[in-house]
């Protein structure tokens, strides 16, 4: 397996992905590793771009995302109004 090496890294920064580690039981090296393998696995923004593009056909709605929260909003204060007169 390769070995990676990370110089440089401020002390501080270092103590707290110890405490992180010791609060899940793990050590350092462990908890660096799933760190990575998870940060490897989320897609960079333009793969995520390039996923929302695609999807946008599925999408087509007659309102925005705005309106769709102001409408929200809307229904969450008539229930407030009815159950606090």
């Amino acid at each position: 397996m390769p070995v990676v090496q990370i110089r440089d890294v401020r002390e501080d920064t270092v103590g707290r992905l110890k405490a992180k580690a010791a609060l899940q039981g793990v050590s350092l090296s462990d908890y660096l590793r799933a760190e990575l393998d998870r940060l490897a696995g989320r897609p960079t923004m333009e793969e995520y771009l390039e996923r929302v593009r695609r999807m946008r056909p599925k999408l087509d709605s007659p309102i925005t995302g705005a309106e769709a929260i102001r409408l929200s909003r809307e229904e969450m204060d008539e229930k407030w109004e009815r159950l606090i007169p």
